[in-house]
């Protein structure tokens, strides 16, 4: 092994704190943006009322604060729709042994559909169509309990959405903190 290649800083720091013996093999390579072009398209009409999540599974990016954001901010202004782009849990395979998740996922999907603001919660599929998705979005949420750089605000923010970053550890050194917060009372905000 010539080198362990970790893509952010918090990772890289924990890894080298647990394997001492491995500072000498862990190099920080950050994932590219391709910010000047595919990602560089118009913004479509009523974007400003669209939050994009990529991503749902598997249960720690926490699709349930995204959900609960969103339908407070539709309980103010009835125009927000929350695009959720990826799989659902069920169509991945290893997910099928894991029935805690599926029936979390399952309680989650009981309380959107019995939510007023069913409608507004859009589910695209999984494609290589990201610039054309994210140029229909205003913002883009991080929700999760963990994540390396959550590509998916680095690819939204380089589309011009904005993000609505959960503070996960290792967000406020990759992320600037006037989008990050703590509760959903702060991310509505």
């Amino acid at each position: 092994v010539d080198h362990l290649v970790c893509i952010c800083h918090h990772t890289y720091d924990w890894l080298c704190a647990e394997f001492p013996i491995l500072r000498t093999k862990a190099i920080i390579v950050y994932n590219p943006i391709d910010a000047a072009t595919a990602l560089s398209l118009p913004k479509m009409p009523h974007s400003e009322f669209n939050f994009g999540f990529v991503g749902m599974v598997p249960q720690r990016k926490r699709l349930d604060i995204a959900f609960d954001i969103f339908a407070a901010l539709r309980d103010i202004d009835d125009r927000y729709t929350l695009h959720v782009k990826g799989r659902k849990p069920d169509e991945y395979p290893w997910m099928r042994e894991r029935q805690d998740e599926l029936d979390w996922y399952q309680t989650l999907e009981a309380k959107i559909e019995s939510s007023p603001h069913r409608n507004a919660v859009v589910y695209d599929p999984q494609g290589p169509d990201m610039p054309e998705w994210y140029s229909a979005m205003g913002f883009i949420l991080s929700t999760s309990d963990f994540e390396g750089s959550h590509q998916a605000i680095a690819e939204g923010m380089a589309a011009g959405c904005i993000p609505v970053i959960r503070n996960w550890e290792g967000a406020d050194r990759i992320y600037p903190g006037r989008f990050q917060f703590e509760s959903v009372e702060a991310a509505v905000e």
